[in-house]
């Protein structure tokens, strides 16, 4: 396992071993590309800074506590994106099928969180082809 794989597992882990405070929230999220945008509202759960909510097929992981990262996985493949404000950081992008890693770069270009508020431009690349997305996440506290 590489030494990014194992860091951004201990931030997760981090992330989820605080004391428990739970709470279920109203979740709109919209994610922007080039080629699409996808809205989705949906109720969750937030314990401590880690959301947790469903995407059609995806089971959602929004650790809010810094710095913020992103899990998103399904029966086919799972995604670990870190942001780290003006920062280029390797996350992976796992192929359940073929049990196989492909690395990815994630850089963020602008990062905010304010209260139920979160808001990143980013871009991601596989193998030097970038593509710019932006993913706004507003929660409440139901």
């Amino acid at each position: 396992m590489s030494a990014i794989l194992i860091k951004l597992c201990y931030n997760y882990i981090r992330c989820r071993k605080k004391d428990f405070i739970l709470a279920k929230v109203f979740i709109k999220s919209t994610l922007k590309n080039d080629d699409d945008i996808h809205m989705i509202e949906t109720k969750g759960i937030l314990k401590n800074d880690l959301l947790i909510y469903n995407d059609d097929s995806l089971t959602v992981h929004v650790c809010l506590s810094s710095p913020i990262m992103i899990t998103r996985e399904n029966d086919e493949y799972k995604i670990i994106l870190k942001f780290d404000q003006n920062k280029i950081i390797t996350g992976n992008y796992l192929l359940k099928e073929i049990n196989s890693y492909i690395p990815i770069e994630i850089k963020t270009n602008k990062l905010q969180r304010k209260d139920e508020h979160l808001k990143i431009n980013y871009e991601l690349s596989i193998d030097g082809n970038w593509r710019k997305y932006e993913l706004l996440i507003d929660y409440r506290r139901v």
